[in-house]
């Protein structure tokens, strides 16, 4: 009975395991109802960051986030807000950087209000996708370190604020996302021990009978 009683405590605790794992950890949300500490820019405008134009404030923001232990398996989600006549690659080409930790992970020419193609020059796992009204949503896995971590997002050469602005929204730093195949594994493992115990126990009742 108590090895049985054990075997149980596994199976929960392994439940709770896989429960956990498929969740993750957000470590950062940020939907600027108000703007989150951690940011070089304070956005002038509540429920974005923005409207950011490199001839009226600033070229670009980062945000500072500061993480106790390294994942490789981290996610970057937010979208990208593009406003008036945005170029893509024409006579006036605007191109959006993003940049983790220095590196970068993502640069492109991005199709807006203003015409143009989409070009996208690098691109390091990023999956983006237009959704409505020039708001691009990207998923962005990679690498966090022990530290600070630092996310770039830069725009230029914009005209005037007037013309073309852009901004972001919906920020959101995952660790460990959706590791399903693992925890699945180790449900599978503690049910089928807690299986394999009972029918042990109850196969030595039954020798102990016909003895």
């Amino acid at each position: 009975m108590r090895t049985i009683s054990c075997f149980a405590i596994f199976t929960l605790w392994t439940v709770f395991v896989c429960l956990g794992s498929a969740q993750g950890a957000t470590l950062f949300n940020d939907t600027f109802s108000p703007q989150q500490s951690g940011w070089s820019f304070t956005s002038p405008n509540t429920g974005f960051m923005g409207e950011l134009n490199n001839n009226s404030n600033v070229a670009g923001v980062t945000l500072n986030l500061p993480v106790a232990g390294s994942d490789p398996n981290a996610s970057l989600e937010f979208d990208l807000l593009l406003f008036r006549t945005m170029d893509g690659v024409n006579c006036c080409t605007d191109t959006f950087t993003l940049q983790i930790n220095g590196t970068t992970m993502y640069r492109a020419a991005l199709q807006g209000g203003g015409g143009g193609s989409t070009q996208v020059y690098t691109n390091q796992g990023a999956t983006v996708s237009l959704t409505s009204n020039w708001v691009y949503h990207f998923v962005v896995p990679h690498a966090i370190i022990s530290g600070n971590n630092t996310y770039s997002f830069q725009y230029s050469a914009l005209q005037s604020l007037g013309d073309e602005a852009w901004g972001i929204d919906n920020v959101t730093v995952d660790a460990n996302p959706v590791p399903l195949p693992a925890a699945v594994w180790f449900l599978g493992s503690g049910l089928a021990g807690l299986g394999l115990m009972r029918g042990r126990r109850h196969g030595e009742k039954i020798k102990h009978r016909e003895g």
